[in-house]
């Protein structure tokens, strides 16, 4: 069994200050190299690109917006209990808001858990557990009021 929490949910009941997300607006980048996500060149390039969903340009690029959110997500397994090397296993799906400073972005009340994978093994098929969180990820790429 599996439960998941939906994304856009957590994003619109987040408790985040309007200062905190626009932390990545306000980004200035340093002469000393990249010191953040929204320095390095991937981010550079996104913001240059037209969002498409299935070939079909929008009209907006990536970011385009300062209200935008950038997310990463996680996904590890672990042992749920060291001494059993074959027992019981969760496989936590985490997302992480890229738009706050760095010193608070992976606390564990900024974390958002969409769900846990259960074990004992990893799963045959990931797509299957992702496929709710791909959806939304189209939707929010449309735009969506958080």
């Amino acid at each position: 069994m599996f439960c998941y929490l939906p994304l856009i949910s957590c994003l619109q009941t987040n408790p985040t200050s309007r200062e905190e997300i626009l932390y990545c607006h306000q980004y200035r980048p340093t002469e000393k190299g990249v010191s953040d996500v929204f320095h390095g060149q991937h981010y550079k390039n996104l913001c240059k690109t037209w969002v498409s969903i299935n070939g079909k340009r929008l009209a907006h690029k990536f970011f385009f917006n300062k209200w935008d959110i950038a997310f990463l997500m996680s996904i590890d397994s672990y042992l749920l209990y060291k001494h059993l090397h074959c027992g019981p296993s969760a496989m936590p799906i985490f997302v992480q808001i890229l738009n706050l400073p760095p010193d608070i972005r992976t606390h564990y009340n900024r974390l958002i858990c969409l769900g846990v994978i259960p074990g004992p093994k990893g799963p045959k098929h990931l797509q299957t557990f992702l496929y709710s969180l791909e959806n939304e990820c189209v939707e929010l790429a449309r735009g969506v009021p958080i």
